[in-house]
């Protein structure tokens, strides 16, 4: 077989680091000669960073298009394999010459009640699927839209999305001794919805009065919730220390605290299934899709709280379901290896 050269593009190169490196590992070694791209440089090897390719819609991804056809060109490109809202769109608008696959790691809109989002977002997505060659899913949500609108050999649903480095996130045999320990980890955001996690904690507190909450990460709500820690008299209860070992986290917790609107798939909790811990959270998009998941309806969080209490006094937090095996990259490598082989 001729080798299959393929372009990988995002909007920022941290997404490439974040996702890709393990895949793209994979892939040369199944023999793809992998190009990476994006619009801010990244560290993984042979990235080209192309001008006009942006995070977030401006005048200045006008300057993509002949930098994206340019890129596809001078590589002799196969097939391209795009990730992100503005590098997918961009790619899909100004080339024609090859197909163009999307990765998808979660549509613009959670559900058919997101209005505002679902009229923004949605148009643009149906107006390009005819530059779509194929669709790659991380829930049964998107796996829905993309199926009513395309043949189903040409969308695939990732169950464990890119997968999990399990060399980095070992298995924790063991839990930690008492108190009840909470881990969160994700970025302070509106769409995380962090504060929900203090109410979590609050109810927690009337039967566990020494219950822990580690939080990790940052972000523009930061700074609020540091603020509402100390006004809800939780700083006993509730540690907010910015970026740290997630891996070593969920180890020293007994559960994963989740509290977002909606995901694509949760990465995090991925990694709490490796490690084997629960996650607990709302039943949305996203969440609902994710291995070992323990779900209430969304906002709940006094049945949350409840939901994390009997588990924690019954010891159903010690029965986690996950095989680790059907976590590791190398599945998502080679069923996407498979579908970009079936379109050339």
């Amino acid at each position: 077989m001729q080798t299959l050269r393929v372009g990988l593009l995002t909007s920022v190169g941290t997404t490439l680091d974040a996702f890709f490196p393990p895949l793209v590992e994979e892939w040369t070694r199944r023999g793809y000669a992998v190009f990476p791209a994006s619009g801010t440089s990244a560290v993984l090897d042979g990235t080209a960073v192309l001008d006009g390719v942006t995070r977030r819609p401006s005048l200045a991804a006008l300057r993509s298009r002949r930098t994206l056809q340019d890129w596809v060109a001078d590589n002799h490109l196969d097939i391209v394999l795009t990730n992100t809202a503005v590098a997918s769109t961009l790619v899909r608008s100004a080339v024609t010459t090859v197909p163009i696959v999307y990765f998808c790691h979660g549509l613009h809109w959670a559900s058919r009640r997101d209005m505002r989002s679902r009229i923004a977002w949605e148009p643009i997505e149906r107006g390009l699927l005819h530059r779509t060659a194929a669709a790659i899913v991380l829930n049964s949500h998107d796996e829905d839209w993309f199926l009513s609108r395309m043949p189903p050999e040409r969308v695939l649903r990732l169950n464990a999305g890119v997968g999990v480095p399990l060399a980095d996130f070992p298995r924790a045999n063991q839990f930690p001794i008492p108190p009840l320990r909470l881990a969160w980890a994700g970025e302070f955001s509106k769409r995380k919805r962090p504060s929900d996690a203090l109410d979590v904690v609050a109810h927690l507190r009337s039967e566990f009065p020494h219950v822990r909450l580690d939080m990790y990460g940052t972000g523009s709500l930061h700074a609020d919730v540091r603020e509402e820690v100390v006004d809800r008299n939780l700083s006993h209860n509730v540690a907010l220390p910015g970026r740290g070992n997630v891996a070593r986290l969920l180890a020293e917790s007994h559960l994963l605290l989740h509290t977002a609107a909606w995901e694509g798939l949760v990465r995090v909790a991925l990694e709490a299934a490796a490690v084997g811990r629960w996650t607990y959270g709302y039943r949305v998009k996203g969440v609902i899709d994710t291995p070992a998941a323990r779900v209430v309806p969304f906002r709940d969080t006094r049945g949350l709280a409840a939901l994390i209490a009997n588990d924690y006094r019954t010891g159903k937090l010690h029965d986690v379901p996950t095989e680790r095996s059907q976590l590791a990259p190398q599945i998502a490598a080679r069923e996407i290896g498979q579908l970009l082989e079936r379109l050339i």
